[in-house]
């Protein structure tokens, strides 16, 4: 009796946040205009991108305590968790077979990991999530590109694009989860401490916006998370090729807390204590954004880096985001100037 009232509730807040999102929306975070390609976003500190701004209060506290006694996040995690691996059940039983010989089968095993996909985000507070555009079939473009700032870009984007094809760390290769994952999309690994790694991630990028054949490519270009305040320089690997793009933009509103994935070395949070945090939240909001495919000039096409550095402004200018010149190697720099502020305290 008691978990059914607990279902009640979780059902009522995902019928009650549609309905005022229906009535009273609320004020959108995305730029929807098209002035983009032209955008000049301001240029950020370099390590701006690594600042979390949402720390810990009494509020938060208070609310993890209200869900924790309440029932409601234990019964949010189990629902996650259950989602999760029915999901994977799915995705692996889908890749039997091969998903380009067999479009049928694959088209069937995507309604469910579908559904279970949509429960665990529903599960997450994600009860409305608005999508503006759509993506284009691979025979107009091959590489799709996303600004990333935890973990749930992948889910949306699994979900939004029928699990492309991605690249990813081979650190992440101690999951099973992702190996599964990554088998049937067909991942391009890239080992960061090889000096060769780099260079065959580029070779097989630009193979695979070649190929007719060949899925959908997701590369998140910014090589780690950033904080929604501004982006990391984008890495020209997407953009050796000289190919079309299409850029995805994703933005998660907030007022008590940031799901970004900065890590606790610089004030941030774990995957473990994001999912916590998300648990706990009365309802949590996502915005996603498909840009028309970008075709880039003649001298972008003979100059990767500058057209990764106009893709990363009009993506900016899109999220309202300043650019920075930071990257991945910037994070220990990071870290070290977080310890000298909480020393200093």
């Amino acid at each position: 009796m008691y978990i059914s009232s607990i279902f009640a509730l979780l059902i009522a807040f995902f019928i009650y946040e549609n309905i005022v999102e229906l009535i009273f929306p609320n004020p959108r975070h995305l730029s929807l205009t098209e002035n983009y390609v032209n955008g000049n976003p301001p240029k950020s500190d370099k390590l701006k991108p690594f600042h979390y701004d949402t720390p810990m209060t009494l509020y938060e506290y208070f609310k993890i305590v209200l869900f924790t006694l309440s029932g409601v996040l234990v019964l949010r995690i189990a629902v996650v968790f259950l989602s999760i691996v029915l999901g994977m059940v799915c995705v692996t039983v889908m890749g039997k077979r091969n998903r380009v010989h067999h479009p049928l089968w694959f088209s069937f095993w995507m309604y469910p990991i579908n559904f279970f996909g949509t429960i665990m985000l529903a599960a997450l507070g994600f009860y409305n999530t608005r999508v503006y555009g759509k993506v284009a079939p691979r025979s107009q473009c091959k590489l799709l590109i996303s600004n990333h700032s935890c973990v749930l870009e992948v889910v949306f984007l699994a979900l939004l694009e029928r699990l492309p094809s991605f690249v990813s760390r081979k650190e992440n290769e101690s999951s099973f989860f992702f190996l599964v994952v990554a088998r049937i999309c067909d991942a391009i690994l890239i080992d960061r401490k090889s000096p060769t790694s780099r260079k065959e991630a580029l070779d097989a990028i630009c193979k695979r916006a070649k190929d007719p054949l060949g899925l959908q490519l997701m590369i998140f270009p910014e090589g780690s998370t950033a904080n929604q305040l501004a982006l990391l320089r984008f890495q020209k690997g997407a953009f050796e090729s000289g190919n079309p793009v299409q850029m995805v933009c994703i933005y998660f509103p907030y007022k008590h807390f940031n799901p970004t994935w900065g890590g606790k070395m610089v004030g941030g949070n774990d995957v473990h204590e994001i999912v916590l945090r998300l648990c706990c939240q009365f309802v949590n909001y996502a915005e996603i954004r498909v840009l028309p495919v970008y075709y880039p000039t003649e001298a972008e096409k003979n100059d990767a880096i500058l057209y990764a550095n106009h893709c990363q402004k009009m993506m900016a200018t899109v999220l309202n985001e300043s650019v920075s010149d930071a990257t991945f190697y910037d994070y220990d720099e990071a870290a070290k100037l977080y310890r000298q502020k909480i020393k200093s305290r």
